[in-house]
């Protein structure tokens, strides 16, 4: 009798399994809409679930595995709100922002379509090839340039990085170079050099393997 009930449920499942859609979470929903925001301005191509249309409010509001691409950059969240008007968008839950081959992980995104700005709350970055950049408050100004408050900056991959600079304020072009000011330089968790005016390390042109040693000569510049 066992024997039977299990080979009924085994048959039950695989027939269930059949009747599943293919594809990611994201192709499980509707078919993709294209959002036009007006001449000059690409037009965003949305995924999700479930997508709705307010027209008197001039919002669209998505959900569900959310994904809007657009040219180079693609947003994925569990929800994201656009002023279909002004091109504003505000995404939440699991937010992942992709600008060409670096993320930026994030608790809250607001991102204008139309001017390619926007900004991560809570961010957490990693640019090609092996740098992690995290900030409070990570604002896009345009194509891959980000102003940073409040954060940290390494290339190792611990939860607790070998060496970090700490910062309170920085600018950052993913394909070229960060520089910033107000800096700590930690070895673990020591403040190796409690104070840096000035820091700056390029990024996409050499490959750091370890702390960006070679950089601190702007340190001793500024007489430390």
């Amino acid at each position: 009798m066992k024997r039977r009930a299990w080979k009924g449920w085994t048959v039950g499942a695989f027939l269930l399994l059949l009747s599943l859609p293919l594809g990611s979470p994201s192709a499980w929903g509707q078919r993709p809409q294209t959002l036009t925001l007006g001449p000059g301005t690409d037009p965003v191509t949305l995924f999700a679930e479930r997508i709705e249309h307010i027209e008197r409010e001039h919002l669209l509001i998505a959900s569900g595995n959310v994904e809007a691409q657009q040219g180079e950059v693609r947003l994925e969240a569990d929800r994201l709100e656009i002023n279909t008007e002004t091109g504003v968008g505000v995404a939440v839950g699991k937010v992942v922002f992709h600008d060409g081959i670096d993320r930026i992980l994030g608790e809250r995104m607001e991102f204008n379509f139309r001017s390619g700005t926007g900004v991560v709350f809570k961010g957490d970055a990693f640019a090609q090839p092996h740098f992690f950049v995290r900030g409070d408050r990570m604002e896009r100004l345009g194509e891959k340039v980000y102003r940073v408050q409040q954060g940290l900056f390494t290339t190792c991959d611990q939860p607790d990085p070998h060496w970090s600079v700490t910062f309170g304020g920085m600018t950052a072009t993913l394909d070229d170079w960060l520089y910033g000011t107000n800096a700590t330089f930690w070895a673990w968790k020591i403040p190796l050099i409690p104070w840096i005016p000035y820091f700056a390390t390029g990024l996409r042109k050499d490959r750091h393997t370890g702390a960006p040693l070679a950089n601190l000569r702007a340190v001793l510049d500024q007489g430390i």
